[in-house]
């Protein structure tokens, strides 16, 4: 769960996620995870930004990236979720993913969920059990304020770009902010054509 506003005053380009995998073995030797971002609050409802299928390579201690794209507004609440796939191609000590963590404390609490266990919603690790109170997810999100006018992300500004805003506005998406104010009028359209007429370096 990340708290966007403590990281980025303006919208941002979300381009890829980086998590650690303590364990990852797998018949195959592969095993697929879903990555997905969503914007909202941790008690929800949960938007669904992004969602891509990769594929972990057995590994012990590493790191996997993911590349995915999502645009997110300053204020919002992003929440990433790391869910491994039951392909049923079962290795001989069975399946196994553990995300990767470490002990030097969280920097925000980290959450775990599992419908197969009966505890669908998401738990901070110091109150599973005994509770792990040191243990933190390894999870890092790289994006881009970039170019806001760039509001599909292609890299470039043209027609699909004002499309993509007009969209986002009538939907009542966050990411048609462009002003920051917190909520969505007339002035987030002269804020978004302003930036468009400027360009992007």
């Amino acid at each position: 769960v990340f708290e966007l506003d403590a990281f980025v005053t303006e919208r941002v380009q979300v381009t890829m996620v980086r998590f650690g995998v303590e364990i990852a073995e797998h018949g195959e030797g592969v095993q697929p995870v879903v990555v997905r971002l969503y914007a909202g609050e941790l008690a929800g409802p949960w938007v669904l930004r992004a969602e891509t299928t990769h594929m972990v390579e057995d590994q012990y201690l590493g790191l996997d990236v993911v590349p995915i794209t999502a645009l997110f507004a300053a204020h919002e609440t992003m929440i990433v979720e790391i869910e491994p796939v039951d392909d049923g191609a079962a290795s001989p000590a069975g399946n196994r993913f553990f995300i990767g963590t470490n002990r030097w404390g969280e920097t925000a609490p980290s959450y775990l969920a599992s419908r197969v266990l009966g505890d669908p919603d998401p738990t901070p690790y110091s109150a599973i059990g005994a509770g792990y109170p040191d243990m933190a997810v390894v999870m890092t999100v790289f994006g881009d304020t970039g170019c806001e006018a760039d509001c599909d992300g292609s890299g470039s500004l043209d027609l699909f770009d004002l499309v993509c805003f007009q969209s986002a506005y009538a939907s009542g998406d966050p990411v048609a902010d462009c002003d920051g104010s917190g909520t969505l009028d007339l002035f987030d359209f002269l804020c978004f054509q302003n930036k468009f007429g400027a360009g992007c370096d």
